[in-house]
């Protein structure tokens, strides 16, 4: 019998990541900043590479959906940035 569990995991950002953060930022940020601040690939791909030692990337079932950051600031958890894909191969 088959059964439809769903493998979750995190695991650590490496610098071979960075690409699908920068992807992820720019599909989930690039709308908003069009329509205020403008949107500037080179400052982008900087914060998309800006503590990945913070950050962790989100797997389903061994497929990358998104990214957290969490970082600690002083005796503070500051709550940074997380992002997911719309879809999964094609699935909403």
């Amino acid at each position: 019998m088959k059964t439809n569990e769903t493998d979750f995991n995190l695991r650590d950002v490496t610098n071979n990541d960075i690409e699908f953060i920068f992807q992820l930022r720019t599909q989930t940020m690039k709308k908003d900043f069009d329509n205020t601040f403008g949107w500037d690939e080179d400052e982008q791909w900087t914060r998309a590479a800006d503590e990945i030692q913070h950050a962790q990337i989100i797997t389903i079932n061994q497929v990358d959906i998104g990214v957290i950051k969490v970082v600690l600031r002083s005796r503070h958890c500051i709550y940074t940035k997380c992002k997911f894909y719309l879809t999964i191969k094609g699935k909403a």
